[in-house]
C-alpha cells in the first residue's frame, strides 16, 4: 500500500478589499496527523475549550474583552495556551506550506492573465486566432483559485516520490465548487514537481469544529494573514503566536507581480499576447 500523505488548509483574505489572499496550513504522513490528532485534542481539552478558531481566540468585543471560553482569561492563560498549540505542531514532523497572493499585483493584469492563473483553459486552432475557455474559464477575480494552485504544488513538493496526495480544506461553499473542478484538472492533466510525477488522490471539504488539523491550520493562515497587514503594528498576542509558530518555518511565499510575470513570462510570446487580449 502507498505512504500516504495529507495536507490541511485554511484560507484568509477572500474578503473584498482584502490585501492578500492565503491558503495556508501543513502537510504530513498519515502516521504525523494520527499522532498530532489527541495530542491537540488534549491541549484544549485541558484549556476547557471544545475547539479551536483564531478569530474567536483573537477576537475581542466592542468593549475590548475576550470572547466564548476565553473570557475570563488573562494574557497569560492566553500564552500558555499558544504555548501548547505551537508545541503539538512544531513537535510533529508536519510541514508548513501555503502562499499569499498579492491582490494588488493579481488585479493589475490583463481578465486573460488572470483567468489563466486560476485554472482557465484556452482552447483554440495552432494560429490562436480563434477559441475559447474549455472545461474551466478561470475565476479572474478570486486570486484563492491561484494560490489553492500553489497549496496543490507545495504539498507535492514536501510529499516523498511515490506517496498519495491527499487534500483536506475548510468547508467553504462559496468556492467549493470550483476548487473541486480544479483539483480534478489537476489530477487529469497530472502534476509533476521538480521533475518527479506526484499522485494527488483526494480532495475533500470538512468541518473546523471536527477536525484538529483544520484547526492548526485555521492558526496558521490567520497569523500569517495579520503578520502581513499589520506589520510592526501586529498586537501582542498575535505577535507571540507568530514567534511561536515560526520557530518552523520563518517565511510564507509571496505571490508578488514578479512572481506571476515569472509564470506568464514562460509562455510563448504568441500564447502570452492572446491571453492579454483574451475576455
Amino acid at each position: 500500500m502507498a505512504l500516504q500523505f495529507a495536507a490541511a488548509g485554511d484560507e484568509s483574505g477572500i474578503h473584498t478589499g482584502a490585501p492578500y489572499c492565503l491558503v495556508c496550513g501543513y502537510s504530513g504522513s498519515a502516521k504525523e496527523w494520527l499522532a498530532f490528532e489527541p495530542r491537540w485534542q488534549a491541549a484544549l481539552h485541558d484549556a476547557g475549550v471544545e475547539w479551536f478558531h483564531s478569530k474567536q481566540f483573537f477576537g475581542r468585543d466592542k468593549r475590548g474583552r475576550r470572547l466564548g471560553p476565553y473570557a475570563k482569561w488573562l494574557a497569560s492563560d492566553a500564552e500558555r495556551f499558544l504555548e501548547k498549540l505551537a508545541l503539538t505542531i512544531n513537535e510533529r514532523r508536519l510541514t508548513p506550506i501555503g502562499v499569499a497572493i498579492d491582490v494588488e499585483a493579481f488585479n493589475a493584469l490583463t481578465l486573460g492573465e488572470r483567468r489563466f492563473l486560476t485554472g482557465g483553459l484556452w482552447a483554440a486552432p495552432p494560429d490562436l486566432s480563434r477559441g475559447r475557455w474549455t472545461h474551466n474559464t478561470g475565476a479572474p477575480t478570486k486570486p484563492y483559485y491561484l494560490a489553492l494552485q500553489s497549496f496543490f504544488v507545495q504539498a507535492a513538493r514536501h510529499t516523498p516520490k511515490d506517496a498519495q496526495i491527499n487534500i483536506l480544506l475548510d468547508r467553504q461553499n462559496v468556492l467549493q465548487a470550483q476548487a473541486i473542478n480544479m483539483f480534478n484538472l489537476t489530477v487529469e492533466r497530472g502534476l509533476a514537481v521538480d521533475g518527479q510525477k506526484k499522485d494527488l488522490r483526494w480532495i475533500a471539504f470538512g468541518s473546523s469544529r471536527e477536525e484538529p488539523a483544520l484547526q492548526a491550520a485555521d492558526l496558521r493562515t490567520h497569523t500569517w494573514y495579520a503578520n502581513l497587514v499589520h506589520g510592526e503594528s501586529l498586537d501582542s498576542e498575535r505577535d507571540y503566536a507568530m514567534h511561536l509558530l515560526t520557530k518552523k518555518d520563518k517565511f510564507i511565499g509571496i505571490c508578488n507581480a514578479e512572481y506571476m510575470e515569472g509564470i506568464l513570462g514562460a509562455l510563448p510570446d504568441d500564447v502570452r499576447n492572446k491571453l492579454r487580449g483574451l475576455k
